[in-house]
C-alpha cells in the first residue's frame, strides 16, 4: 500500500496541473475526529527532561513506544517495513508500538511542513515515545563535513 501522504501530493499535483487548487480545511469537520489533530497553535508541548546515559545493546522495555524519525531511509519503512518486522519479530513478548515520523529529505535543522503543522517535539509527545530512533546525516553529507550531524 502506498504512502497517504504521496496520494495527496499526487491528488494536490493533478489538480494544480487542471487548473484547480486542493484545499485543506485547518480543523477537521467531524468533531470526533479533531482530537487527533496535532496544530503547532494548539499542540501540547513535552515537558524538559534530562537525558539518560544509554548502552548497546539497547534494552528495550515491555509497551515501549517506538517512533522513527529522520528522512528517506526510515520513510521509505512505509513501502518496506523489515526494520520495524525484524524489531517486533526480535521482541515479541514486549509488545512494542513503533510509529514513524520520518518524512524524506528531513535534515536536523530542516524539517519543512505545510502551516501550522506541529513541530518534530509535539509530535513525539502526542506519540509518548520512549524510544526514538533517528535516521539522519545522509543529505547532510553533500553539505561537506561542517553540514554533518
Amino acid at each position: 500500500m502506498r504512502s497517504p501522504r504521496l496520494a495527496s501530493l499526487a491528488l494536490a499535483l493533478l489538480l494544480a496541473l487542471a487548473g484547480k487548487s486542493a484545499t485543506v480545511p485547518a480543523k477537521s469537520a467531524n468533531p470526533d475526529l479533531a482530537r487527533y489533530g496535532i496544530d503547532e497553535q494548539s499542540a501540547t508541548r513535552p515537558r524538559r527532561i534530562e537525558p539518560i546515559a544509554t548502552s548497546l545493546p539497547l534494552a528495550l522495555r515491555r509497551g515501549d513506544r517506538v517512533v522513527l524519525i529522520g528522512n528517506t531511509l526510515f520513510e521509505r519503512g512505509d513501502d518496506f517495513p523489515h526494520f520495524e518486522a525484524m524489531l517486533q519479530a526480535a521482541n515479541p513478548q514486549l509488545e512494542l508500538t513503533v510509529r514513524t515520523l520520518a518524512w524524506s529529505a528531513d535534515e536536523i535543522d530542516l524539517m519543512p511542513r505545510p502551516k501550522n503543522f506541529g513541530d518534530l517535539q509535539q509530535h513525539l509527545n502526542a506519540q509518548k515515545a520512549d524510544v526514538i530512533f533517528a535516521a539522519f546525516g545522509f543529505n547532510e553529507s553533500f553539505g561537506g563535513t561542517e553540514r554533518l550531524p
